[in-house]
């Protein structure tokens, strides 16, 4: 209003499920990315978990302090998955999210 702009809302603003139409034809709908299997989902949730608990043994002030900061920086995003067994549906739903955001691939990330 500030600067006599209108707030138009979001199409997430809309009832429905999301869509996703991905690159292999494959399409999709749910409520956040939808799994196929419920073991897809548990993994997704199982894979965040772990990140959020790695993510708080990082001082954001000084993140060169962790024991393990260079280890992690040379790591993509991809990497951690591998490393922490994320199924490929997980590392999917990653790689999909990371593009949405063209944020580029989770193995250069």
């Amino acid at each position: 209003a500030e600067l006599g702009l209108r707030v138009e809302p979001s199409y997430l603003a809309a009832a429905g499920a999301e869509s996703f139409d991905l690159v292999e034809g494959v399409r999709l709908s749910g409520d956040g990315f939808p799994f196929d299997d419920p073991a897809d989902r548990a993994d997704y949730e199982r894979v965040e978990q772990l990140f959020a608990e790695l993510i708080a043994t990082v001082d954001p002030d000084d993140p060169w302090s962790h024991p393990d900061a260079a280890r992690l920086d040379a790591s993509s995003v991809a990497g951690w998955l591998r490393s922490v067994g994320a199924r490929p549906a997980t590392v999917r739903a990653l790689q999909v999210g990371s593009l949405a955001l063209a944020d580029g691939s989770i193995e250069r990330t």
